[in-house]
């Protein structure tokens, strides 16, 4: 696309103290494949509400602890390195969600898949898709966490020295609906449910509701999460009708 067009530029509004931005129209019967990338401070604590109409959405490198609300029509969101108060991320269909070496309080409803690894975390991940796996890997359990899956596997690795209750359940019946890979602590198995705890003194509550399948993992890691960020930036991809 080499016409320049006032009407392709994107456009920007300050309203009630709140930065909106939103992309200009698309040429039609012309490919076009746009990228936006927004800089902020590493410190930044505020704000950040980012919505893809079909791209992809990538946060890099934010130790601020800021709230973010990433959301995407069809997609993938990609989080890594961010030291956040919160973090809510959202897609109505099918869609791809990986977090890697993160703290943040999540809210997470998705359809799709989602990946959590290396990361300390709270709060609620809710998975709706059909036929979808989750896998959490975290370093730290940073307060109660609960995760619902309507389909697939769910595969949840927690630390040895975690101390928590445990309260899990798997909607359908027959065969190994549920998989103790812990090694540690006092589980009972009853059916379609596992419950109990580790740690002398739980003071966390993890509850599980599956679908398809259950395996929880222990994970050997130091108890405090690591960030490492280098660069402070928010790399925002956008499809033709997103907005930022």
């Amino acid at each position: 696309m080499t016409e320049d067009n006032a009407g392709y530029y994107a456009a920007a509004a300050l309203s009630g103290g709140k930065l909106n931005f939103t992309q200009g129209s698309r040429p039609s019967g012309h490919a076009c494949n746009s990228h936006t990338v927004l800089l902020l401070p590493e410190s930044y604590a505020g704000t950040v509400s980012v919505h893809s109409g079909g791209g992809s959405i990538s946060l890099y490198r934010m130790t601020g602890g800021a709230a973010y609300d990433l959301s995407c029509a069809l997609g993938q969101i990609r989080v890594g390195y961010v030291a956040a108060k919160t973090i809510k991320a959202s897609c109505p269909r099918a869609g791809t969600l990986i977090i890697t070496d993160t703290s943040a309080a999540l809210d997470v409803d998705f359809i799709g898949k989602i990946t959590v690894s290396n990361s300390a975390v709270s709060g609620s991940i809710k998975n709706s898709g059909q036929s979808t796996h989750m896998a959490i890997t975290l370093s730290y359990l940073s307060g109660d966490l609960f995760v619902s899956s309507a389909s697939g596997t769910v595969v949840l690795g927690l630390p040895a020295e975690e101390a928590f209750t445990l309260n899990g359940t798997v909607t359908k019946t027959g065969g190994s609906r549920i998989v103790n890979h812990f090694g540690r602590g006092s589980f009972t198995t009853a059916g379609s449910a596992i419950t109990g705890s580790n740690g002398s003194h739980p003071d966390k509550t993890v509850t599980v509701a599956a679908s398809g399948k259950f395996i929880i993992e222990a994970v050997q890691t130091p108890s405090n999460l690591k960030i490492t960020a280098e660069n402070a930036n928010v790399d925002v991809q956008l499809a033709a009708d997103g907005q930022y």
